[in-house]
């Protein structure tokens, strides 16, 4: 009988603390924030630099700054493009379980949407941008993004940018 009560305190801290946590998402989103590792680090350049192959596009380098700056809107929680013209951006967020990989693959998927003669800045671009060469990515677990109870959010920063106007010719190729 008291190991039972022990397990029933347990799973009444947990649901407590749980209910105490999330309460706080009317305020607005919050971060569960955390720094990439190395691994990490590789899977995001391993993603750009297939989708970027197959443009022509050289592979990125790993860009620390653009990394922080990732980080420090990520842990922002708030998914919209950050105001910043010293980097391109590429944000994407979802269920808790969303990992690098489908992010980027989201962004290289705007690809059947790009028109050559008419082009418009988008994910795909900037991932592909030739003149892009360093790239510097971070995540947060976010509560309160689409109503999720808890989302995975990517910020994916480049350098130099990309998507500036009457450039795509020369960085966008099929």
């Amino acid at each position: 009988m008291i190991l039972h009560f022990k397990r029933l305190a347990a799973v009444i801290f947990v649901l407590v603390g749980t209910v105490s946590s999330t309460g706080a998402t009317s305020e607005g989103p919050r971060c569960s924030c955390k720094s990439e590792g190395q691994s990490e680090r590789q899977q995001y350049l391993d993603a750009h630099n297939t989708v970027r192959g197959r443009y022509g596009a050289e592979d990125l380098v790993w860009d620390n700054a653009a990394a922080t700056a990732a980080q420090v809107w990520a842990d922002n929680c708030r998914f919209a493009h950050e105001d910043d013209s010293l980097y391109g951006e590429n944000i994407a967020a979802g269920p808790s379980d969303l990992n690098i990989r489908s992010a980027i693959q989201f962004w290289a998927d705007e690809e059947s949407e790009y028109d050559p003669s008419n082009p418009q800045a988008s994910h795909f671009t900037q991932v592909v941008w030739k003149s892009t060469t360093g790239v510097g990515c971070a995540s947060a677990q976010c509560t309160g993004i689409f109503g999720i109870d808890l989302a995975t959010f990517y910020v994916c920063k480049y350098s130099p940018p990309g998507n500036v106007l009457g450039e795509f010719d020369e960085n966008v190729q099929f």
